[in-house]
């Protein structure tokens, strides 16, 4: 059989480390975890351009009042190419009472 053609179809580099805190709010009594990923760049073989993503979020909770809580977050991601970027980026928002 004929030899397999491999080759490295992308190349990533760059962005912010990953991170994942929890924080304690002692005054509040709310616990809080923040998460960040991604935010470095994909560059795509054969001139198909790069490609950039991120997303973060915050979740929180309160001790008090266990029904209070939320989860906010971003998601941002980007395509370039030589003819043009496409950008997007979504927030979402959950709160309960």
């Amino acid at each position: 059989s004929p030899p397999l053609d491999l080759r490295r179809l992308v190349t990533s580099s760059g962005g912010l480390p990953p991170i994942q805190q929890v924080l304690y709010d002692q005054i509040t009594n709310v616990v809080t975890v923040l998460n960040r990923t991604g935010g470095g760049t994909t560059v795509l073989d054969e001139q198909f351009g790069s490609v950039t993503g991120q997303s973060e979020f915050r979740c929180s909770a309160s001790a008090d009042n266990p029904a209070q809580a939320s989860i906010v977050g971003t998601h941002k991601i980007g395509f370039r190419r030589e003819d043009g970027v496409i950008e997007v980026t979504a927030e979402s928002t959950i709160r309960s009472t």
